[in-house]
C-alpha cells in the first residue's frame, strides 16, 4: 500500500500494527494511518474475507473496532476503495467540551486491514487536505 500525507507523519507502531500519525502544526486536523496485517497472527485472506462477506458482517466489525472512549458512532456506508471491499465511518470524538468530527475509511487487502483517519480539530481545517489523503491511498500491485 502507499499513502500520502500533507506532510512527513510519526511513525508510531511495529509489528501486527504498523500506524502513521501526523498533527498539522496549526493543530487544525490529525491524521492517521493503521496497517493491520492478520497473518502474522495466522490469519489467511480467507478468513479475514469472512470479516466483509456481507453487511451484516461488516456492521458487526465496524461497532466492534469502533468502540473508542468519547466516540460516537454516527454512520457509515460500504463502497470500494482501489477494488478493495471498503467502509467510510463517520464518527464523532469528545475531548472535554469539544466534539471533533472525525472520518475512517477502512478496507480490507486479503490480510491486510487498513483504517485511516482524519480528525478535524478546527473549523478552519482545509478539508481539501483530508480529500487528498483518503484519495491517495494504492494497493502496490
Amino acid at each position: 500500500m502507499s499513502l500520502a500525507f500533507p506532510q512527513a507523519p510519526v511513525r508510531e507502531r511495529e509489528g501486527i500494527q504498523v500506524s502513521y500519525r501526523l498533527r498539522l502544526p496549526d493543530s487544525t486536523a490529525t491524521f492517521l494511518a493503521i496497517f493491520i496485517d492478520f497473518s502474522l497472527q495466522g490469519a489467511t485472506a480467507a478468513q479475514i474475507d469472512g470479516l466483509t462477506a456481507s453487511p451484516e458482517a461488516w456492521d458487526s466489525y465496524i461497532r466492534n473496532s469502533m468502540n473508542l472512549p468519547g466516540g460516537r458512532l454516527i454512520g457509515y456506508r460500504l463502497t470500494t476503495i482501489e477494488g478493495m471491499k471498503a467502509a467510510e465511518v463517520k464518527f464523532e470524538m469528545r475531548e472535554g467540551d469539544r466534539v471533533d468530527p472525525v472520518l475512517f475509511h477502512v478496507c480490507f487487502d486479503g490480510t491486510t486491514n487498513v483504517v485511516l483517519s482524519y480528525r478535524q480539530r478546527s473549523s478552519t481545517a482545509d478539508l481539501r487536505q483530508r480529500d487528498a489523503f483518503f484519495a491517495s491511498l494504492r494497493r502496490q500491485r
